[in-house]
Order: C-alpha cells, then structure tokens, then sequence
C-alpha cells in the first residue's frame, strides 16, 4: 500500500490516546496504521476532575511520537479529537496549549451528544442495515444513539465510564457503581426492551468478545458482527461472571491496563442481558474515530455498499481483470429467483473472483478461503463472510484434504448456505474455465439457464472451449437441483 493521500485522526480518550492513519478509499475503513498508548486521563473522573500531571506528561509524549510517525509517513492531512476527559477536567486548558504547540493544530473537544453521533455513524458504516442502539462505552462516558439503517433517531451521553468510577486507592465500590449505572440507564429512556439490536462499540467490549471467541473455541475469531444470540445467551452470561469474578480477585497491580476497564464493562454487559431478553448483541471492531470519518463524505459516498468498496478495493490490489460487472451480470442470469442471495454478496464474491492468482494452484482453494474469511471486512455478518469465503474456495479445485481442514469454519452455515456457495462457486469455476477472463467472451453468453429443462446448458458455439464439459455441466446441474429444494 502506498503512502499517498494518507489522512489520520489522533483521538484523545479518557482511556487510550490514538493515531490511526487512513488510506483511501474511504468508504470503509482501510487502516495504514493503528497506534495507542494508556493516559488513563479519565481515571477517577467523578472525583476532583483533575488530570494528574504524570499523566498530562504520558500524553504530550505520546503525542510528540505521533507526530513523528505523522511526518515519518508524510500524512498532511490530519485532525485531533477529545473526549469525556478532555470536557470534564479543570486542567485540560494545558494540554490544549501544549497540543497545538506540538502540531501547530488546535483538538477539537466534541459535545457529548457529538461524540453519541460519531459512534452511532460507527455502526451504520460498518454494520449493514443496523437497527437497534448502538452503545459505545470508553474510559469517561457510555455514548448511546438509537440508529435505523442510515439515519440516527436520537442520542444521549452518560457519565458512565470503565476508569470513572476508580477510587484513588483503585478501587471500585460495585454496589454503588452497580446504583449509579442502574439509575442512568434506566433514566435515559433509551434502554428499552424493544431494540431489534444493540452494537457494542469500544475497547473493553472489543477485549470482551476476544476474550469470549478465544475460549468458547469459535471457528473464527472476528470481533466485527460477532453476534449474541438468544441461543448462546446463557453460556456467554457464564462467560462474564467468572471474567468479573476472576479480575476482581486479582490484585490491582497485576492487572493490565485493559483488564482495569473490563468490571465496569462486564456490569454494562450483564444489565444489557437482564433487560433486553430478545435482542441479540452485536460487537463492533470500529469506533468513534470511524463514525467521524464516515460523517465528513458526500451524502453520494455515504450510500455505497461497505462490503462492495472493500472487495473492489481487494480486487484493484491483486485482480488481473477488470471484468467483475460482467462476471456478476453473467452469475445473476445463471440463478434462478427462487435461490435468494443478496445482490452485494453476489458482487462483492464477483469482484473477488480473481484476487488469489498469484497463489500456487495446488493451494489456491484453500489459501482463498483463509484469506477472505480473515480479512478485515465490513458490513457482512459471520456466516456471510464464511459464505463468501466458501463460495471462492469452490471457485477452484479443492481436494478432499481442503474440505477436510475448513469444517470447523463450516458448522456456522446450514446446508442451504452451503450448497448454495457450491453453486455458485462452481459457476464462477466454469465461467473461468471457458473464458480465462476475456471479456468478449462472457460477452458470448457461454452459458445458459434452461427455464425449460430448469438446468445449466452450453451453447454448441464454445463448448469446446471448456474441459470435462460433459462433466462439469452435471456436476452444476446436481448442485442446481441440490440448491432448488430450499
């Protein structure tokens, strides 16, 4: 990846200070480079509101770093943001005036109900189609927006914070912490038993779900869109109380920076399963930074597809042709209607379909399937990344030996998700195998869907073109008979 028109954001947390620096496209989140450091600047926040000075110190040097790494790869496009920390205390009068010393730039300090906004447009540019609320929970404040698909109903910020509640002695008084959360959050109105879903937004949440994907030995370890449903509610409640049990018998000293921010999140967690029985629970790997990003494009750029862009993006990296629409008209005239798949997945495995030539052919199947299924995609859930993943390792020629090593990821997908990336995979290796990727000949119309005979057929004109002819037509037409039961 080059380093041109590279733009960053340097968030000043109440937990973290940040620099991550962006590359285009935009529409999604193409990280360059991700950086933090602790400050712990919120810690103790309800207290004195005062910012120790060992900590305003840890800050400017993190930020003099920052600014470092910010001329190391010339990224002249930048802006600084502040949050519940940086609002609230007495003292943050000097680190402003030291900031703008270090980049001759001033932070711009967001509003809480900004800051709700910014990590509401969090989840609608990476989920797709969210509906629910969306909850954000950093070191000083719990920012919450009640979101359906593109547009924010409402918002409203809470003191509630994973370091706001520490003692100076770091301690946490859970009775009152478990009282003052109880009584915001059920004052606010928004925490009803009616949100479809709730996305969890924030560094705690995100260690949470690491955390709970390492030791429930989940397929595939992916924060973004890993989902609670009602099925796995209790087991994961389990989870949570012996994380909150364990760290709370460590002691402090031993505990990492991150552990110290995960009681007040775990009480978040557990309130949000008591009141919200039916809604399943969402995490996000994205945040505030995100959201902000996602507010400054034209009304034209918020509409795109994230999941389309970050394929086409893959695609432009590593595809040899330029042919995605056609293959993608040429698939979407190939299955029938009754086979429901949505159009942006179609398009997104399209714009994939030649990402991985360069791998060996004897591995191509199998490195396929990795690749895409541990790539940092958004706006696709897990099984549609694993179905798209599935999808292109049929694309190729995979051995008993492959299908073997990806069952474990399999098991999240039913036998309709499966058959249908058979399908369709299988189509994609035909269409490959007759045109090499020449767009005059898919142009040809090769292939088609007989309405008649409800199956796959060749034209008379290129038949010779593909191998195994006789073979490969059957084993698609067994597959379209297969996918027609559901």
């Amino acid at each position: 990846m080059k380093n041109e028109n590279l733009k960053a954001l340097i968030d000043i947390g109440s937990n973290t200070v940040r620099l991550v620096i962006y590359a285009p496209p935009y529409r999604f989140p193409n990280v360059f480079l991700n950086k933090r450091f602790y400050c712990d600047l919120g810690r103790g926040l309800d207290k004195d509101k005062i910012i120790p000075e060992n900590k305003i110190k840890k800050l400017l040097s993190s930020l003099n770093i920052f600014k470092d790494l910010l001329n190391d790869y010339k990224v002249k496009s930048f802006e600084i943001l502040g949050t519940a920390a940086m609002r609230e205390a007495k003292n943050s009068k000097i680190i402003l005036k030291e900031t703008k010393k270090i980049f001759r730039k001033k932070i711009k300090i967001l509003k809480p109900l900004e800051e709700a906004i910014m990590s509401g447009y969090s989840a609608i540019s990476t989920m797709n189609l969210p509906n629910g609320l969306s909850m954000d929970l950093g070191g000083g404040s719990l920012d919450l927006a009640k979101i359906k698909y593109d547009k924010i109903q409402s918002v409203k910020s809470l003191n509630i914070g994973t370091l706001r509640y520490y003692s100076p002695k770091n301690e946490l008084n859970i009775p009152n912490i478990k009282k003052d959360m109880n009584d915001k959050l059920n004052s606010s109105n928004f925490f009803t038993k009616n949100n479809k879903n709730i996305y969890l937004i924030g560094g705690a949440f995100r260690h949470i779900c690491k955390k709970y994907l390492s030791v429930s030995n989940n397929p595939i370890e992916v924060i973004h869109s890993f989902t609670i449903k009602k099925t796995e509610r209790s087991k994961f409640i389990k989870f949570l109380n012996y994380e909150f049990k364990f760290i709370m018998e460590k002691e402090y000293s031993t505990l990492s920076k991150r552990e110290q921010t995960i009681p007040v999140a775990i009480l978040v967690l557990q309130k949000i399963l008591r009141d919200n029985i039916n809604t399943n629970i969402v995490f996000s790997a994205y945040g505030l930074r995100e959201g902000y990003n996602y507010s400054k494009l034209s009304n034209k750029n918020k509409k795109l597809d994230p999941f389309v862009e970050s394929t086409k993006f893959f695609s432009d990296l590593d595809s040899r042709n330029t042919i995605s629409s056609e293959i993608f008209h040429t698939l979407k005239s190939l299955i029938p209607k009754k086979i429901k798949v949505e159009d942006r997945i179609i398009q997104g495995i399209c714009n994939l379909s030649d990402a991985n030539w360069r791998i060996l052919s004897p591995y191509r199947s199998i490195q396929s399937f990795l690749r895409i299924a541990r790539f940092s995609w958004i706006g696709i859930n897990t099984v549609e990344r694993l179905f798209v993943s599935y999808t292109l390792f049929n694309r190729y020629n995979p051995g008993k030996k492959y299908r073997n090593q990806i069952k474990e990821y399999l098991i999240v997908m039913d036998k309709r998700e499966k058959v249908y990336a058979e399908l369709i995979g299988n189509l994609l290796k035909t269409v490959y195998s007759i045109t090499s990727g020449s767009k005059k000949l898919i142009e040809k119309k090769f292939i088609y869907f007989d309405q008649k005979s409800i199956s796959y057929k060749l034209n008379d004109n290129i038949e010779d073109l593909l191998q195994e002819k006789e073979l490969q037509t059957l084993k698609l037409n067994n597959l379209l008979k297969e996918a027609l039961k559901y």
